[in-house]
């Protein structure tokens, strides 16, 4: 038997769908292992055409938005947060880029 919901309804079941569907990426993402997210696979090199990011600052005006979105990583007890780099050691370093990329492939899954 089908629900009839009204249109209002219909959005914040929608938006809650896809709400609990993120974090669940997400929530799953945070709990695999780093070496999954290798910095140096096919999926996380810069392509030329990317122009060293200026491509999706051109497209997307990244830099006028960014601000405004949350580190997921604050969700999650083993989220590694990214807005900022708070060392400059090469371990850290190295940790932020696969943590980066780990951030990127959880973009794609959902």
């Amino acid at each position: 038997m089908p629900i009839d919901l009204s249109t209002p309804q219909l959005i914040a079941v929608n938006v809650l769908a896809w709400l609990i569907v993120h974090l669940g990426v997400a929530w799953v993402g945070t709990r695999l292992p780093v070496a999954l997210f290798n910095p140096r696979r096919w999926l996380y090199r810069p392509s030329a055409w990317e122009g060293s990011g200026r491509f999706y600052e051109r497209a997307f005006r990244i830099k006028s938005w960014k601000h405004w979105l949350p580190d997921g990583a604050a969700l999650f007890a083993q989220g590694f947060r990214k807005a900022n780099l708070r060392e400059a050691t090469p371990e850290y370093l190295e940790r932020f880029a696969w943590e980066t990329c780990r951030g990127e492939g959880i973009h794609w899954w959902s």
